[in-house]
């Protein structure tokens, strides 16, 4: 690998910011072509039999200033692998991606609670913003405090971070609801 060419810089950085007691993590990613690239606003996976990972630096140098932060965004992509998101429908809606975001953010945030690891969440996403709120732990989490979400958007925030979880039938259900609610556009 040239050490100059940005991807591999990112490759590497990856490979580094899982911990070592996770050696099942880095045989996975070596699975995975990792493709630095600023055709993705954030990071993607492909569709496919075959995913290729795809991470914009640009997004990675000011979103993901810790390790924390980075292990999070490609753990959040290859759980889509993991789940057969990328193989389920030849093309995947922002409803449907959205729904899947929802449960994969709360599976790991309730993984990995510890501020540091769900910080990622919090900064990409606003906590009294409709439907993004649902992407990330309500303001407060497991600190006795927590201000969960009003009415079936509460209800369904509740169940994506407790051990119950919520479907992505309930989050479908759950979208046009919210999106009415806000006046957006449908997704």
């Amino acid at each position: 690998m040239n050490a100059d060419f940005p991807g591999a810089r990112l490759r590497e950085r990856i490979f580094d910011a899982f911990p070592v007691a996770q050696p099942s993590f880095q045989r996975l990613l070596n699975l995975l072509d990792i493709e630095a690239t600023d055709a993705v606003p954030t990071a993607a996976v492909t569709l496919g039999a075959q995913s290729r990972l795809q991470i914009n630096p640009g997004f990675v140098q000011r979103m993901c200033p810790t390790d924390h932060d980075l292990v999070m965004l490609v753990l959040h992509e290859l759980h889509h692998v993991a789940l057969g998101h990328t193989r389920l429908f030849p093309r995947v809606t922002r409803a449907q991606n959205w729904a899947f975001d929802c449960v994969i953010n709360a599976q790991l945030a309730r993984l990995f609670p510890e501020p540091r690891w769900t910080a990622l969440f919090r900064r990409s996403y606003r906590a009294d913003a409709f439907p993004e709120a649902l992407l990330r732990p309500p303001e407060g989490w497991r600190t006795g405090d927590e201000r969960w979400l009003p009415g079936r958007a509460g209800e369904v925030h509740r169940a994506l971070y407790s051990d119950h979880s919520a479907s992505y039938q309930d989050l479908y259900e759950l979208l046009p609801q919210l999106m009415v609610a806000q006046g957006a556009p449908d997704a």
